[in-house]
């Protein structure tokens, strides 16, 4: 469960254990103790990181003059913030469709181009799983589900693509978040950043 064993066995010569009971042991135990905090330490810098990087968006898009510069604005910080090659935000329209609103650092696109239809059927496609889905898939996953990630990823050449369904109060999905890059995205770290 994450925790180091609480003993440890020493068996040899009666001088061997007294010496690595007395010495080597409690040296052993500390560097792992001191291991297993540096390990938590990391992980809570980059909660507190990601917690940072978030309310200052809030507080951004809270200024923001209409939801297209807000949803540009958001593209282009996560991009910065997490590192990755693109962010895509879409969100359903009345008619209950997925629009793509922002492409990180392209505030102008076609629509109707391949690209951006690509990406809007990948932010469906997180919709409609209606949780995080990543290509390449984990092991658990159904791969099959991850069609069009899978296509985008192998359009964009890039080694991963991560999205989560962006909810409303009411639980159904408002929207969704695309990242693509490098394998970095597949990290547990950003999985739990990303939920």
């Amino acid at each position: 469960c994450g925790t180091l064993p609480e003993v440890v066995l020493v068996v040899g010569p009666e001088s061997c254990v007294e010496l690595a009971s007395t010495r080597v042991l409690p040296l052993v135990a500390t560097h792992f103790s001191l291991w297993q905090l540096n390990q938590q330490s990391s992980h809570w810098r980059w909660e507190s990181e990601v917690t940072a990087a978030m309310l200052d968006l809030v507080g951004k898009l809270a200024r923001s003059e209409s939801l297209t510069t807000a949803a540009q604005l958001a593209a282009n910080e996560l991009q910065r913030f997490f590192r990755c090659r693109q962010v895509a935000l879409g969100l359903v329209s009345s008619s209950a469709v997925c629009r793509l609103q922002a492409i990180s650092e392209t505030p102008q696109f076609d629509p109707q181009s391949e690209s951006a239809r690509q990406l809007e059927g990948a932010l469906s496609e997180a919709i409609l799983r209606n949780r995080l889905s990543s290509w390449p898939a984990a092991e658990s996953s159904p791969r099959h589900a991850l069609l069009l990630h899978r296509g985008l990823a192998e359009s964009q050449r890039c080694e991963g693509v991560v999205s989560v369904p962006l909810p409303a109060a009411s639980g159904k999905a408002r929207g969704a978040l695309l990242l693509t890059g490098e394998r970095h995205l597949l990290s547990p770290n950003m999985a739990n950043a990303l939920r």
